[in-house]
C-alpha cells in the first residue's frame, strides 16, 4: 500500500513539473510572436529567467551528495553551456533552430 502513494505522489510531482514547462512554453511562444499576447509577459520572463539560473548556479550543489563523481558534473555543467557557433555572415542573422549545425564529440573516458 505504501508503494502506491509513493507512486502517486511522484506521479503528480512530475505532472505538476510537465505543467510548469508548458506554461512557460506558452510564454516562450508568446514572446516570440508565434501564438497571441499572453499576460504579464515581462514580469513572467524575469521569473522563468530567475529559475533557470538558480537551478544552473544550485545544479552542482544538489548533484554533489548524489554519489555522482565530480567528474560528471563538471562535464555535465561545461555540456549545459554549449552554443551553435555564431555565422559569419549578417545576413544570415534570420537562421532558424533546425539550420544550425551542431558538431559533437563523443566524450568515452568518464
Amino acid at each position: 500500500m505504501a508503494g502506491t502513494s509513493q507512486s502517486v505522489r511522484k506521479m503528480l510531482i512530475t505532472l505538476g513539473i510537465a505543467l510548469v514547462l508548458l506554461s512557460w512554453a506558452a510564454y516562450a511562444l508568446s514572446g516570440a510572436g508565434i501564438s497571441r499576447p499572453l499576460p504579464l509577459l515581462r514580469p513572467t520572463f524575469v521569473v522563468i529567467t530567475v529559475a533557470y539560473l538558480l537551478r544552473g548556479l544550485a545544479g552542482p550543489f544538489f548533484l554533489a551528495g548524489t554519489g555522482r563523481s565530480s567528474r560528471f558534473i563538471t562535464i555535465l555543467l561545461l555540456l549545459g553551456r554549449i552554443r551553435p557557433a555564431k555565422s559569419s555572415t549578417l545576413h544570415r542573422k534570420a537562421k532558424t533552430w533546425c539550420a544550425l549545425k551542431f558538431r559533437w564529440t563523443p566524450v568515452l573516458a568518464f
